[in-house]
């Protein structure tokens, strides 16, 4: 049996559900190889320590980054 989920609590706390396709694990797979061949990496935009996590997900949300942003644990 699967699990479900009681739509109230969705609409009682105004959250926002997104649903999201990955692939299959081959696909996954057959991915990184292609990363890995090709040497690619990724693009570093900017780096926020662990206390600015906050600042750095803000940056997220305001959408106006280029490359990844990253959160450094220590």
């Amino acid at each position: 049996g699967g699990s479900s989920i009681d739509p109230r609590l969705i609409i009682s706390r105004s959250l926002r559900v997104q649903g999201l396709t990955v692939g299959s694990c081959t696909m996954f797979h057959e991915m990184n190889q292609a990363i890995s061949l090709n040497q690619m990496t990724p693009v570093i935009g900017e780096v926020f320590p662990m206390e600015k996590a906050q600042d750095a997900y803000a940056r997220l949300r305001a959408g106006q980054h280029f490359g990844k942003i990253v959160i450094s644990i220590p």
